[in-house]
């Protein structure tokens, strides 16, 4: 569960930062994994520290599923919105 939580923290200091400061997509990839990285080492200490890698990973693909979920659940708000209410 922390790492579930770990990986949402990290996702939403992404979201946050790339929304104000502009850089190459590989900086924040590289970025990411480091933060990552540093989130084992919270959560876990040294041991297998190369495991936080992984925690990037996770937040890289949230962050690439973002806009797909966002278009998704517009979809499906113009859906419901669209049909008309039976009584």
């Amino acid at each position: 569960m922390s790492y579930l939580l770990a990986v949402l923290a990290l996702w939403l200091i992404w979201q946050f930062a790339d929304h104000w400061l502009v850089f190459a997509k590989w900086v924040w990839w590289a970025a990411v994994a480091v933060l990552g990285v540093g989130a084992k080492l919270l959560l876990d200490g040294w041991d297998e520290w190369y495991l936080g890698i992984g925690l990037g990973g996770a937040t890289a693909v949230l962050y690439a599923l973002t806009d797909l979920l966002l278009v998704a659940t517009d979809a499906c708000k113009v859906a419901v919105l669209r049909n008309p209410r039976s009584r």
